[in-house]
């Protein structure tokens, strides 16, 4: 079981059958930390870095990397310029991603009214929802190369860069500030540490049981 964190275990190997990168580790911080544990000292994270290298037809490459310098030089390479505009896509990828996070993931909807807001309506238009990705990418870079290489991480969602929203920005970013991380051991490892700690603060885990109800806690007044 697991769904998609699950693995398979054959004569000392072990496959995980689900990802096996990590992207935006503060999430898992943050679960671990409301318990009072710290992640680092229960599972083993390895930043990825490079975390890829594209190549491309004409026989050059862009190795995505968090050493600056060397993004600057790689980048100028391809255009004059796009440096500087790798940096504001950066910031524009890092502010979709917290007005995201804050207004949205970070908080409970008991109803489709809250959701369907006014004010979330005004946050979906500042976060480009009605802008074609690749549409988008094409205010900063000129190069098709660079175009490319900044917008075909929509298809690990199973999107086109030319149908998805320009919001997407923020996965470049978080592959670039946040990173792409491995743990040691696989995925499962965070399952089966999280599985302890919750143990260790007294909760008791029932698994292959059939569930009769979810009790959801009501919203505070006001």
């Amino acid at each position: 079981g697991g769904g998609r964190c699950a693995e398979i275990v054959r004569e000392g190997h072990r496959f995980d059958v689900g990802p096996t990168i990590i992207l935006v580790p503060s999430a898992f911080e943050e679960a671990f930390g409301a318990m009072g544990v710290k992640l680092q000292d229960v599972c083993d994270f390895v930043r990825v870095d490079p975390t890829y290298t594209v190549h491309f037809h004409d026989g050059s490459k862009l190795s995505l990397t968090n050493d600056l310098q060397r993004m600057e030089k790689q980048l100028e390479s391809f255009e004059t310029g796009s440096f500087k505009s790798f940096l504001s896509l950066l910031r524009q990828g890092h502010d979709h991603l917290h007005m995201t996070l804050k207004a949205i993931a970070h908080r409970n909807f008991y109803s489709l009214f809250e959701f369907f807001s006014l004010s979330n309506f005004f946050l979906l238009l500042r976060l480009n929802v009605l802008r074609k990705h690749y549409s988008y990418i094409k205010r900063y870079f000129l190069d098709p190369r660079l175009r490319a290489a900044f917008t075909f991480q929509d298809m690990y969602i199973g999107v086109s860069p030319y149908d998805a929203p320009a919001t997407f920005s923020l996965l470049q970013y978080t592959e670039f500030c946040d990173g792409v991380w491995y743990c040691k051991g696989g995925l499962c490892r965070i399952a089966d540490a999280l599985a302890d700690t919750c143990a260790s603060a007294g909760v008791t885990m029932r698994y292959n049981a059939p569930v009769g109800s979810i009790i959801v806690d009501p919203p505070e007044p006001g």
